[in-house]
């Protein structure tokens, strides 16, 4: 999110779940001009790299738990993903 000149400008993808017409209303009520790039485009976010990295670290991981994950399994599983990723 970049503020400029009281404009506010919301960078974000086409992913369907961001282009619910409400979202786009509120958006627009609060004063933000959305620019879109393509979905899941690393290219202009690079944020999309990592969640890449995060979900294929916990699909690894849940194909080897024995059993189903509960909730606060999966918070401990995500935490030591999180923090075992290298930001070089």
């Amino acid at each position: 999110m970049v503020a400029s000149d009281k404009q506010l400008y919301l960078l974000m993808d086409n992913h369907v779940a961001h282009l619910v017409e409400e979202s786009e209303a509120a958006l627009t009520a609060n004063c933000f001009t959305t620019v879109r790039t393509p979905a899941y485009s690393p290219d202009f976010n690079s944020i999309e790299t990592l969640w890449a990295v995060v979900k294929r670290q916990m699909r690894i991981r849940l194909a080897e738990a024995n059993h189903d994950l509960l909730i606060e399994d999966f918070k401990v599983e995500l935490a030591e993903v999180l923090d075992g990723i290298s930001y070089d």
